[in-house]
């Protein structure tokens, strides 16, 4: 009888730890990265650091995506693909949770002027 990796203590990596069996708490951690990181920037603290504009859309843009791909590489998602087409595939991951994460937050500002909470300027 076959066992999963977690009922088989055997197949226990070497770093001890067991494999992800699901791909959906790191996408969700993912997600939640990405979204806190557009919550920063639009909050107005990322406007008071002191570098040309070009640096902080780079920065504002690139610093979510990298850090969505480092939460999701561990994942089982796409493990099955060769190492270059994973990664590719992981930061276009990264870029489409960073594009869902700033529909979201459009929606939510939307919903707020719609109701009157917030008036725009």
């Amino acid at each position: 009888m076959n066992k999963t990796p977690a009922q088989n203590p055997e197949s226990v990596r070497a770093g001890g730890a067991l494999p992800t069996s699901s791909y959906r708490p790191a996408l969700a951690l993912a997600f939640l990265a990405c979204f806190l990181s557009l919550l920063v920037v639009s909050s107005g603290w990322f406007e008071q650091l002191q570098l040309l504009m070009e640096v902080r859309v780079i920065v504002g843009i690139f610093i979510p995506v990298l850090a969505a791909t480092a939460i999701l590489y561990p994942s089982v998602l796409f493990r099955d693909r060769r190492p270059a087409f994973r990664m590719g595939t992981l930061i276009a991951f990264g870029f489409v949770l960073l594009i869902l994460a700033f529909a979201l937050l459009a929606a939510f500002g939307l919903l707020l002027v719609v109701f009157g909470i917030i008036s725009p300027e």
